[in-house]
């Protein structure tokens, strides 16, 4: 994902272009999931998950909000970059779709895009 996407739900929405599908061949196949990706927000957290087929993934256990991961609120002017690696066992030769959403609280997130206004940029992605 070469593009911006930005967003201002309260709550979690897909990251266009942060998807991919794959096909395991059997039963027993892993799936490593590898998510790079860049942005920010200047007046909110940002919570991030890993979703399998509409399913979060991935999820912490710890916290008072559990997701993926999370970024906090950075100064206006920076991006932030995170990695997720994800050794996945689906148990299924059926179609898997992995997506990124973002929960970014009402304020406005930006990926590929500095946490202010999305002037610079940068590039996510994810891979199987």
């Amino acid at each position: 994902l070469a593009s911006q996407f930005s967003s201002s739900s309260s709550s979690f929405v897909d990251v266009t272009g942060l998807s991919v599908t794959i096909t395991p061949q059997s039963t027993t196949s892993k799936i490593l999931v590898l998510v790079n990706m860049c942005g920010g927000s200047a007046s909110t957290n940002v919570l991030i998950n890993l979703v399998r087929n509409g399913t979060n993934i991935a999820q912490s256990t710890g916290g008072t909000t559990n997701q993926t991961a999370f970024w906090g609120l950075p100064t206006s002017y920076q991006m932030q970059q995170m990695a997720i690696n994800y050794l996945d066992s689906p148990s299924t030769t059926s179609a898997l779709t992995y997506k990124i959403q973002i929960n970014p609280n009402s304020g406005t997130t930006y990926i590929n895009g500095r946490a202010r206004d999305g002037y610079y940029g940068g590039i996510s992605s994810i891979t199987v």
